[in-house]
C-alpha cells in the first residue's frame, strides 16, 4: 500500500486548540461511502500504529504512513452527550454522543456512539460505520452487549 502524508506542515504532535480546529475541519468533509472500513495509520519507518488524523509518528517523527484496516473493536475511554448544530435539512440542534475509543490495536480515536451512552466508560464497542451521513467523518461505534 502506498505511503501517504497528511498535513506535513504540522510538526508538533501535541494538539493545541488551533490544531484541533484544523483536524475537525479536515474531518468535516463529506464522504459518501459508508461501507468504508476503519483504517489506521502504520508508520512506514517504525511500524507503530496511529490514529487516522495524525501527521507525524510520535515515536520516530516520520511523516510517512501506510493505511491498514482495523478490527473495528475497542473500549470507550471517555464519553459525553452533547448538543450540536446541524444544517442538514435546515439549521437545528441535535443530540450527539461523542467519545474517545481505544481501538483493540492501540490508537485512540475521536468518535460518535450510536444509541445511549453506557453508565461506565469501559464498555466494549464495535464500529458501525466510518463515514457518517452528512458532514462528519468521525467513526460511529455501537455498544456491544
Amino acid at each position: 500500500m502506498a505511503s501517504t502524508t497528511l498535513n506535513p506542515n504540522r510538526s508538533d504532535p501535541r494538539l493545541g486548540e488551533a490544531q484541533m480546529t484544523g483536524i475537525l475541519e479536515e474531518l468535516s468533509t463529506e464522504v459518501t461511502d459508508e461501507s468504508a472500513p476503519l483504517l489506521l495509520k502504520r508508520c512506514a519507518a517504525c511500524g507503530h500504529l496511529r490514529a487516522p488524523v495524525v501527521s507525524h509518528c510520535s515515536a520516530c517523527r516520520s511523516d510517512l504512513f501506510d493505511q491498514v484496516p482495523a478490527s473495528g473493536f475497542g473500549v470507550i475511554v471517555s464519553s459525553k452527550a452533547v448538543v450540536r448544530t446541524s444544517n442538514e435539512g435546515g439549521w437545528r440542534e441535535m443530540p450527539d454522543n461523542v467519545a474517545i475509543v481505544a481501538t483493540d490495536e492501540g490508537p485512540w480515536l475521536y468518535s460518535h456512539i450510536d444509541g445511549d451512552l453506557p453508565a461506565h466508560t469501559d464498555r466494549r464497542v464495535r464500529v458501525a460505520h466510518v463515514a457518517r451521513s452528512g458532514s462528519n467523518r468521525l467513526p460511529v461505534f455501537t455498544i456491544r452487549d
